[in-house]
């Protein structure tokens, strides 16, 4: 990768349910790659709840999103804010800071679209919206490979298989594709979720990460500086590793 000549590899970061870390998930991940040298596009595909600008402590400095790129009236060099902490960064918002949600997705568009960044980035980052239903059409619309975020809790396991399960049947994923992380781990008595390495041979994919509970990860948040970016955070440590294994998956298909 970082070779201009390439096509960077675009990921799909989905999720069952809201509120297990996807979106955090996402920011992690693009300043570990960028901290690895690769040029990343993280791109806020949820214009119901966009948070990534949060996130990566971009908010000042939104304009156009990711909607008005879809709908064409606005290209994709202008709407992407480069970060200035990190220059292989850039994001690409859901939506510019003050306007309504526009949950309404283009996959034909977003096919389009995701092409064009893989031009320009070694790793295009997209942060799915929660569930199924448009989530799933923006995994379907050219990615080449899926994370499913995953994190305790009742129904967590099911909710990781049906979403799986979808990417198989309905977007064409096979499970060489697909990937588990798995947030805010915690040893304990979750059934199922106690031993994350089983994961694999419980969901049928390969595991990319298992991300401690971390208090770093609440303050990263406050001050928007992903974990990351901090070399005590065990979070942030097992964010970079993460980040290592989808780099190395990346060359292999290069």
């Amino acid at each position: 990768m970082g070779d201009r000549g390439r096509h960077g590899l675009v990921v799909a970061v989905v999720s069952g349910r809201g509120g297990v870390g996807k979106s955090v998930s996402v920011g992690n991940l693009a300043v570990s790659l960028v901290q690895q040298g690769y040029r990343v596009a993280a791109v806020d595909g949820d214009l119901a709840l966009p948070s990534l600008d949060l996130i990566l402590g971009l908010e000042a400095g939104v304009g156009s999103g990711l909607a008005a790129v879809l709908a064409g009236r606005v290209p994709a060099e202008e709407a992407l804010v480069p970060h200035p902490r990190w220059p292989g960064l850039a994001l690409l918002p859901g939506l510019p800071v003050g306007l309504p949600a526009r949950p309404d997705l283009d996959p034909a568009a977003a096919r389009a679209l995701w092409p064009d960044l893989a031009e320009r980035f070694d790793f295009v980052l997209v942060d799915c919206p929660a569930g199924l239903e448009n989530g799933l059409r923006l995994a379907a619309a050219g990615a080449r490979q899926a994370i499913v975020v995953l994190a305790p809790g009742a129904g967590a396991v099911r909710s990781a298989d049906r979403v799986l399960g979808a990417l198989r049947a309905e977007a064409g994923f096979d499970d060489g594709q697909l990937w588990l992380l798995f947030n805010r781990y915690r040893p304990g008595p979750a059934p199922g979720l106690d031993r994350p390495d089983d994961l694999t041979a419980l969901l049928g994919v390969k595991v990319l990460g298992v991300i401690p509970e971390d208090d770093a990860m609440v303050q990263a948040l406050a001050r928007g500086v992903p974990a990351a970016a901090a070399p005590s955070s065990p979070a942030g440590a097992a964010f970079r590793r993460a980040a290592e294994r989808l780099a190395e998956s990346a060359r292999r298909q290069a």
